[in-house]
């Protein structure tokens, strides 16, 4: 069986619930059954699949992953064929049985981090590496995407025929492939070819439909023709009727003449097609490289103000919570970081409440910055402009060792928000 997980809509603990949630009939199966089962997990996958899919490679096992009720359901159901079954029996046949295909990009950003921080990932994995696009594979995709198999012309025999066919669809494949050593990654590729179907599509049902028109016009004309030759023949008697069709040839005539402009009109406006569509990606290739390198820039602020959240002690952050009225430097970076978390209530009873909480670290790692809505961010932005002393660590450094991480990570995250 091959299980290929959606990609929840929701984030945090919600996505992380609902992949589980398509995960566990697999593993059950695996484990239960003993039926081979394949679980293709991609870099999307990795934000809320990491923490189990490394449990499951080393031990075959994922703490939480089954409920007490679901496991021993699972083993009186094993005990049918194996009396002794245990849950190290179910674990077992689940490292067995379960193979898990991962694949993974490595130029996405947190490759390395997960590759040195999961070594199951790498010690119970076979690799294959692959650098580059060969030619043979770029030349295979196309037919594999929808449409563009009858868009090329793939079958040869059908080509063999017609050697006018034959050229026109190596010169599409050829374009194709093109298309192809431009992409940097499966998904554009396909995502570029789709498009160039969708495009190439429009236009080539705009000239067919000139086509039909001007064979129309043509049939016209042809008919016109032969009912002239005919009252020629005839001119003694038909000369009503040669006028009639010399004016209904005339019309065809004038017809062709305006079908024909149209045509020269249309072909303007494919070549301003392209020109747009090529202007338009150069213009989307340069923004995203833009978006790039200020994410690589800010991302390693960001994690080093993560880090310093996790270092912080609980006893400074008792020490905060003892005072009757904070100095105003640790009440705006307070502030601000509950307005990050959504907490609109910002007073000083607010605060201690929030710091009294046992999971007050890990709710700030594990915040995500794409949460920062245009309201928010303009919201404590002001309050970092207005308050900008505040922030500044030299100075908040001086009032509280706990509030100076706290600010570096409210300054990291506006800027993380005002890239995305």
């Amino acid at each position: 069986d091959l299980v290929e997980p959606a990609l929840p809509l929701e984030r945090g603990r919600d996505a992380r619930r609902a992949l589980l949630a398509d995960i566990k009939p697999a593993v059950a199966a695996a484990g239960r059954d003993a039926r081979p089962v394949v679980l293709f997990l991609e870099d999307r996958h990795l934000d809320a699949a990491l923490p189990v899919l490394t449990s499951l490679l080393a031990a075959g096992d994922a703490p939480g992953l089954f409920a007490p009720d679901e496991l021993d359901a699972i083993l009186a159901h094993l005990r049918d064929a194996l009396p002794d079954a245990r849950p190290e029996t179910f674990h077992r046949r689940v490292r067995d049985a379960l193979h898990v295909c991962l694949a993974l990009d490595p130029s996405h950003p947190d490759f390395a981090a997960r590759c040195e921080h999961n070594p199951a990932l790498l010690a119970r994995a076979h690799l294959l590496w692959l650098d580059t696009w060969t030619e043979e594979t770029r030349r295979a995709v196309p037919a594999l995407v929808e449409g563009l198999p009858e868009l090329l012309d793939l079958d040869e025999a059908a080509r063999a025929e017609d050697e006018s066919k034959e050229a026109a669809a190596s010169g599409l494949l050829e374009a194709a492939v093109s298309i192809g050593a431009a992409a940097s990654c499966p998904a554009e590729y396909v995502a570029l070819l789709a498009t160039w179907r969708s495009v190439h599509g429009r236009v080539r049902e705009g000239l067919a439909g000139q086509v039909r028109r001007l064979e129309a016009g043509l049939a016209t004309l042809a008919s016109a023709s032969r009912t002239v030759d005919e009252l020629s023949r005839n001119a003694s008697g038909e000369q009503a009727k040669l006028q009639e069709a010399q004016s209904s040839a005339d019309g065809a005539m004038e017809m062709i003449t305006k079908t024909l402009g149209e045509a020269t009109g249309r072909r303007a406006e494919v070549d301003e097609l392209k020109r747009e569509v090529s202007e338009s990606e150069r213009a989307t290739v340069a923004q995203q490289e833009a978006i790039k390198e200020e994410l690589a820039s800010i991302t390693p602020v960001l994690e080093t103000a993560k880090a310093a959240v996790g270092q912080i002690k609980a006893e400074h952050l008792n020490e905060i919570r003892s005072l009757k009225m904070p100095p105003e430097p640790i009440a705006d970076v307070l502030g601000a970081v509950l307005k990050l978390l959504g907490i609109s209530d910002v007073s000083w009873s607010s605060m201690k409440k929030f710091l009294g909480n046992r999971g007050v670290k890990d709710e700030i790692l594990n915040y995500d910055a794409r949460r920062i809505g245009g309201e928010m961010r303009r919201d404590v932005a002001r309050l970092l402009k207005t308050k900008q002393a505040s922030f500044e660590q030299a100075n908040i450094q001086r009032v509280s060792a706990a509030a100076a991480p706290l600010a570096a990570w409210v300054k990291a995250n506006i800027r993380y928000s005002v890239v995305l």
